[in-house]
């Protein structure tokens, strides 16, 4: 949106309290997440420049517009989660005596994609397919963001051909669920293409550097696609793969539609391809029905792993989807314990895994400055970030370095050769 926008003429403000428009862009995954969104809309409301114009768009419009559009009529632009591209054109709908509430299903163009504003200038994200057909029963996405649709791979290799002309090195392919990809696709025509194929197709780029892709489905990650991370050069040795538990009880309500064994075998023979892999997780505590031997079991699931990365949460309910509907038995106050407790074991494990980089030499693409902005950051082929005090002109090189500190978050190095 905000490319978009660049591109017809809008400047970025410096702060949205000076803005003439605030565009919030909405996810419904976590309630928490949504209910700060209405607290800061009323935040520029009121202490926003006066005349201020909010729009609000993305996953919670798609699922509750009508009821916001109602509910706060200071917001004159409501918009769904596929029609994004559209933003240019609403806002030119929208004025003092004029409302607009827009919640279609539309087909993103490749311009827009081309037109993308990107944080950096040698990684980019590249969208290849939206929604999802899962229906996890905890989970609003198919609600908020429809059913699977995948980007014609003729408009995504288009993108990422424009792309590496204008210098990028790394691309990260985004997707609810990227190893689905494949029919229906956005202009309604059958091919034969599954993502292997895709990604086949991309890493014959000559000019590209590494590739990622997040987030991957347990259910449909198979050898093929083992096989191309752990042979192609270029693949980047990171994977997240979310369990969501290690209960075969709780995964069943939770409808993952695979089992801990099968998950664990996965993991088993990609880890025998490639025994340099760091994995990443997300994994929800306290699910209706979790006793605490199936918690102990996610516990033991983590240890046994020992993902680089665990994202953790306790379970919340959410209107709208099958759990909702579950009794929900678990106290509070227990799924925080045993979220904290789940926690304290994963830290742990990101320490260990972050020290064992100490000494090794990894090959780094520096793509921007450090969060201090006085050093240049990167990032290896396991996704750990790399720190270096570097001059500037070393942003968008790739630098094989010799790791000598670090911590859970960050590693800190210096050339191979010094």
């Amino acid at each position: 949106m905000k490319g978009r926008l660049l591109s017809q003429g809008y400047e970025e403000s410096s702060s949205e309290f000076d803005a003439d428009i605030v565009i919030f862009n909405t996810c419904m995954v976590r309630e928490t997440a949504e209910r700060k969104i209405y607290g800061k809309m009323g935040q520029i409301h009121k202490k926003g420049k006066e005349g201020v114009q909010i729009a609000l768009g993305g996953c919670v419009t798609q699922v509750k517009g009508e009821e916001l559009y109602e509910k706060y009529t200071y917001v004159p632009l409501i918009f769904g989660s596929r029609n994004k591209h559209n933003i240019a054109r609403q806002l030119e709908q929208i004025s003092d005596s004029q409302r607009v509430i827009d919640l279609s299903f539309e087909d993103e163009d490749l311009e827009y994609a081309l037109n993308a504003s990107r944080d950096s200038e040698y990684t980019a994200f590249v969208e290849i397919m939206k929604g999802c057909n899962n229906y996890c029963s905890y989970c609003i996405v198919p609600f908020a963001r429809g059913g699977e649709l995948s980007n014609t791979p003729e408009r995504v290799l288009a993108e990422i051909q424009d792309l590496l002309n204008r210098g990028f090195r790394e691309i990260i392919l985004l997707g609810q669920n990227v190893n689905s990809y494949g029919i229906p696709f956005t202009d309604g025509i059958q091919r034969e293409i599954d993502f292997p194929e895709l990604l086949k197709k991309i890493l014959k780029f000559s000019d590209l550097f590494r590739l990622r892709f997040i987030t991957s489905h347990p259910k449909d990650f198979n050898d093929e696609l083992a096989d191309i991370i752990a042979e192609e050069p270029k693949m980047a040795h990171s994977l997240h793969l979310p369990v969501q538990s290690g209960s075969n009880e709780v995964l069943k309500r939770m409808n993952r539609k695979y089992t801990r064994e099968e998950y664990v075998g996965k993991i088993v023979s990609l880890r025998e391809k490639l025994p340099d892999i760091a994995l990443s997780t997300d994994m929800i505590f306290g699910f209706p029905g979790e006793s605490e031997a199936d918690f102990l079991r996610s516990v033991d699931l983590l240890k046994d792993i020992r993902y680089k990365t665990g994202f953790l949460f306790k379970y919340t309910p959410r209107a709208g989807t099958a759990a909702a509907e579950y009794e929900d038995n678990i106290p509070v106050e227990e799924k925080l314990r045993r979220l904290n407790y789940a926690i304290d074991i994963q830290k742990e494990i990101t320490r260990e895994i972050a020290s064992d980089y100490i000494g090794t030499t990894q090959e780094v693409l520096f793509d921007g400055k450090d969060k201090t902005g006085k050093k240049i950051s990167g990032r290896d082929t396991h996704d750990m970030i790399v720190v270096a005090d570097f001059p500037d002109d070393y942003i968008g090189k790739v630098v094989r370095m010799k790791i000598y500190d670090g911590n859970s978050f960050t590693l800190f190095g210096r050339p191979e050769n010094e």
